[in-house]
Protein backbone atom coordinates (compact mmCIF):
# COMPACT_ATOMS: atom_id res chain seq x y z
CA UNK A 1 0.00 0.00 0.00
CA UNK A 2 1.37 3.40 -1.00
CA UNK A 3 1.92 6.16 1.55
CA UNK A 4 -0.73 8.86 1.82
CA UNK A 5 1.90 11.50 2.58
CA UNK A 6 1.63 14.07 -0.23
CA UNK A 7 4.30 13.84 -2.90
CA UNK A 8 5.34 17.34 -3.92
CA UNK A 9 7.91 18.72 -6.32
CA UNK A 10 10.12 19.69 -3.37
CA UNK A 11 9.98 16.17 -1.88
CA UNK A 12 10.80 14.59 -5.23
CA UNK A 13 13.84 16.80 -5.76
CA UNK A 14 15.02 16.31 -2.18
CA UNK A 15 14.81 12.53 -2.59
CA UNK A 16 16.62 12.71 -5.94
CA UNK A 17 19.44 14.74 -4.37
CA UNK A 18 19.80 12.16 -1.60
CA UNK A 19 19.82 9.31 -4.12
CA UNK A 20 22.46 11.13 -6.15
CA UNK A 21 24.65 11.34 -3.04
CA UNK A 22 24.22 7.58 -2.59
CA UNK A 23 24.53 6.21 -6.12
CA UNK A 24 25.46 9.12 -8.39
CA UNK A 25 23.37 11.12 -10.84
CA UNK A 26 23.29 8.25 -13.34
CA UNK A 27 22.69 5.58 -10.70
CA UNK A 28 18.97 6.05 -10.15
CA UNK A 29 15.86 5.78 -12.30
CA UNK A 30 12.42 7.33 -12.07
CA UNK A 31 11.18 3.97 -10.84
CA UNK A 32 13.76 3.74 -8.03
CA UNK A 33 13.11 7.36 -7.10
CA UNK A 34 9.37 6.69 -6.95
CA UNK A 35 10.03 3.66 -4.74
CA UNK A 36 12.10 5.84 -2.39
CA UNK A 37 9.08 8.12 -2.05
CA UNK A 38 6.69 5.17 -1.75
CA UNK A 39 4.88 6.52 -4.79
CA UNK A 40 4.36 5.84 -8.49
CA UNK A 41 6.45 7.01 -11.48
CA UNK A 42 3.41 8.74 -12.95
CA UNK A 43 3.23 10.99 -9.90
CA UNK A 44 6.82 12.13 -10.45
CA UNK A 45 6.15 12.82 -14.12
CA UNK A 46 3.17 14.95 -13.11
CA UNK A 47 5.04 17.07 -10.55
CA UNK A 48 8.49 17.44 -12.15
CA UNK A 49 8.64 15.75 -15.55
CA UNK A 50 10.80 13.00 -17.01
CA UNK A 51 14.11 11.79 -15.62
CA UNK A 52 16.07 14.51 -17.42
CA UNK A 53 13.90 17.18 -15.79
CA UNK A 54 14.52 15.67 -12.35
CA UNK A 55 18.27 15.46 -13.02
CA UNK A 56 18.24 19.10 -14.09
CA UNK A 57 16.57 20.01 -10.79
CA UNK A 58 19.21 18.04 -8.89
CA UNK A 59 21.97 19.98 -10.65
CA UNK A 60 20.23 23.22 -9.70
CA UNK A 61 20.19 22.18 -6.03
CA UNK A 62 23.83 21.06 -6.04
CA UNK A 63 25.14 24.23 -7.71
CA UNK A 64 23.20 26.26 -5.14
CA UNK A 65 25.37 24.59 -2.47
CA UNK A 66 28.65 25.92 -3.87
CA UNK A 67 30.39 28.16 -1.31
CA UNK A 68 30.64 31.53 -3.02
CA UNK A 69 33.75 33.70 -2.59
CA UNK A 70 33.67 37.28 -1.38
CA UNK A 71 32.62 39.34 -4.43
CA UNK A 72 35.21 41.98 -3.49
CA UNK A 73 38.10 39.60 -4.13
CA UNK A 74 40.36 40.19 -7.17
CA UNK A 75 39.84 37.84 -10.11
CA UNK A 76 42.48 35.22 -9.29
CA UNK A 77 41.65 34.51 -5.62
CA UNK A 78 37.93 34.69 -6.46
CA UNK A 79 38.17 31.99 -9.12
CA UNK A 80 40.58 29.87 -7.10
CA UNK A 81 38.27 29.90 -4.09
CA UNK A 82 35.23 29.16 -6.26
CA UNK A 83 36.78 26.24 -8.14
CA UNK A 84 38.45 24.65 -5.13
CA UNK A 85 35.32 25.07 -3.01
CA UNK A 86 33.09 23.49 -5.65
CA UNK A 87 35.05 20.23 -5.75
CA UNK A 88 33.95 18.75 -2.38
CA UNK A 89 30.32 19.56 -3.21
CA UNK A 90 30.49 18.01 -6.66
CA UNK A 91 32.38 14.95 -5.43
CA UNK A 92 29.59 14.33 -2.94
CA UNK A 93 27.09 14.23 -5.81
CA UNK A 94 28.83 12.16 -8.45
CA UNK A 95 27.83 12.81 -12.03
CA UNK A 96 26.80 16.43 -11.58
CA UNK A 97 30.21 17.71 -12.70
CA UNK A 98 29.99 15.66 -15.91
CA UNK A 99 26.50 16.96 -16.66
CA UNK A 100 27.65 20.55 -16.09
CA UNK A 101 30.67 20.00 -18.33
CA UNK A 102 28.55 18.47 -21.11
CA UNK A 103 25.43 20.62 -20.97
CA UNK A 104 26.80 23.83 -19.50
CA UNK A 105 25.68 25.62 -16.34
CA UNK A 106 22.08 25.97 -17.54
CA UNK A 107 20.49 26.24 -14.09
CA UNK A 108 19.29 29.41 -12.33
CA UNK A 109 21.65 28.98 -9.36
CA UNK A 110 24.64 29.24 -11.73
CA UNK A 111 23.59 32.57 -13.24
CA UNK A 112 24.97 34.87 -10.48
CA UNK A 113 28.27 32.97 -10.64
CA UNK A 114 28.48 33.42 -14.41
CA UNK A 115 27.49 37.07 -14.21
CA UNK A 116 30.09 37.98 -11.60
CA UNK A 117 32.85 35.76 -12.97
CA UNK A 118 32.64 37.01 -16.56
CA UNK A 119 32.32 40.64 -15.48
CA UNK A 120 35.29 40.25 -13.12
CA UNK A 121 37.51 38.90 -15.88
CA UNK A 122 36.38 41.63 -18.26
CA UNK A 123 37.19 44.37 -15.74
CA UNK A 124 40.54 42.75 -14.96
CA UNK A 125 41.72 43.10 -18.53
CA UNK A 126 40.32 40.24 -20.62
CA UNK A 127 37.68 42.47 -22.15
CA UNK A 128 35.84 40.71 -24.98
CA UNK A 129 37.71 37.48 -24.15
CA UNK A 130 36.16 37.30 -20.67
CA UNK A 131 33.50 34.73 -21.54
CA UNK A 132 36.07 32.51 -23.26
CA UNK A 133 38.35 32.82 -20.24
CA UNK A 134 35.51 31.94 -17.87
CA UNK A 135 34.59 28.90 -19.97
CA UNK A 136 38.22 27.78 -20.06
CA UNK A 137 38.54 27.92 -16.26
CA UNK A 138 35.23 26.23 -15.49
CA UNK A 139 35.60 23.53 -18.15
CA UNK A 140 39.02 22.51 -16.87
CA UNK A 141 37.84 22.27 -13.27
CA UNK A 142 34.64 20.38 -14.14
CA UNK A 143 36.48 17.94 -16.42
CA UNK A 144 38.98 17.18 -13.67
CA UNK A 145 36.17 16.38 -11.23
CA UNK A 146 34.17 14.40 -13.80
CA UNK A 147 37.17 12.15 -14.48
CA UNK A 148 37.56 11.50 -10.74
CA UNK A 149 33.84 10.67 -10.53
CA UNK A 150 34.07 8.22 -13.43
CA UNK A 151 37.08 6.48 -11.93
CA UNK A 152 35.26 6.09 -8.62
CA UNK A 153 32.07 4.87 -10.31
CA UNK A 154 33.87 2.34 -12.48
CA UNK A 155 36.32 1.27 -9.79
CA UNK A 156 39.27 2.12 -12.02
CA UNK A 157 42.66 1.58 -10.41
CA UNK A 158 46.13 2.14 -11.90
CA UNK A 159 47.69 -0.90 -13.54
CA UNK A 160 51.42 -1.15 -14.06
CA UNK A 161 51.25 -4.59 -15.66
CA UNK A 162 54.13 -5.37 -18.01
CA UNK A 163 55.39 -1.78 -17.76
CA UNK A 164 57.07 -2.34 -14.38
CA UNK A 165 60.56 -3.32 -15.64
CA UNK A 166 60.50 -0.54 -18.24
CA UNK A 167 59.52 2.07 -15.66
CA UNK A 168 62.26 1.06 -13.24
CA UNK A 169 64.89 0.90 -15.97
CA UNK A 170 63.78 4.07 -17.73
CA UNK A 171 64.92 7.63 -17.46
CA UNK A 172 64.03 10.22 -14.85
CA UNK A 173 60.56 10.83 -16.28
CA UNK A 174 59.58 7.16 -16.37
CA UNK A 175 60.93 6.55 -12.87
CA UNK A 176 58.84 9.45 -11.55
CA UNK A 177 55.80 8.06 -13.38
CA UNK A 178 56.39 4.60 -11.91
CA UNK A 179 56.78 6.00 -8.40
CA UNK A 180 53.46 7.82 -8.77
CA UNK A 181 51.73 4.61 -9.86
CA UNK A 182 53.12 2.78 -6.84
CA UNK A 183 51.71 5.47 -4.54
CA UNK A 184 48.32 5.24 -6.25
CA UNK A 185 48.25 1.47 -5.71
CA UNK A 186 48.31 2.11 -1.95
CA UNK A 187 44.52 2.40 -1.88
CA UNK A 188 41.54 4.73 -2.40
CA UNK A 189 42.72 7.32 0.13
CA UNK A 190 46.02 7.69 -1.71
CA UNK A 191 44.22 7.99 -5.04
CA UNK A 192 41.83 10.63 -3.69
CA UNK A 193 44.73 12.63 -2.24
CA UNK A 194 46.52 12.56 -5.58
CA UNK A 195 43.33 13.48 -7.44
CA UNK A 196 42.91 16.49 -5.16
CA UNK A 197 46.49 17.53 -5.84
CA UNK A 198 45.96 17.26 -9.61
CA UNK A 199 42.77 19.30 -9.32
CA UNK A 200 44.61 22.09 -7.50
CA UNK A 201 47.46 21.93 -10.02
CA UNK A 202 45.00 22.11 -12.93
CA UNK A 203 43.30 25.18 -11.50
CA UNK A 204 46.51 26.99 -10.59
CA UNK A 205 48.07 26.46 -14.00
CA UNK A 206 44.86 27.55 -15.73
CA UNK A 207 44.86 30.71 -13.62
CA UNK A 208 48.49 31.25 -14.60
CA UNK A 209 47.41 31.11 -18.22
CA UNK A 210 44.64 33.66 -17.72
CA UNK A 211 47.07 35.88 -15.84
CA UNK A 212 49.56 35.66 -18.70
CA UNK A 213 46.86 36.58 -21.20
CA UNK A 214 45.79 39.56 -19.10
CA UNK A 215 49.44 40.64 -18.98
CA UNK A 216 49.61 40.44 -22.78
CA UNK A 217 46.50 42.57 -23.14
CA UNK A 218 47.18 45.14 -20.42
CA UNK A 219 50.81 44.83 -19.40
CA UNK A 220 49.77 43.94 -15.83
CA UNK A 221 48.49 40.52 -14.66
CA UNK A 222 47.08 42.09 -11.50
CA UNK A 223 46.85 40.41 -8.07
Amino acid sequence: MRSKQPVTRARIIEAAVLLTAEVGLEGWTIRSLAARLDSWPQVLYHHVGDRDAVAHAVVEEVVARFPLPDPELPWRPWFRELLLGARPVLREYRGVARRLALHGPTVPSALPIIDHGVALLARSGLGDEALAGYTFLLSGALSSIAIDDDRARLGVTPEMGDLTPHLHAGGEGLRAFGAALVRLEAGPDARETYAGYIHIYTIDRALDGIGARIAELTGDAGP
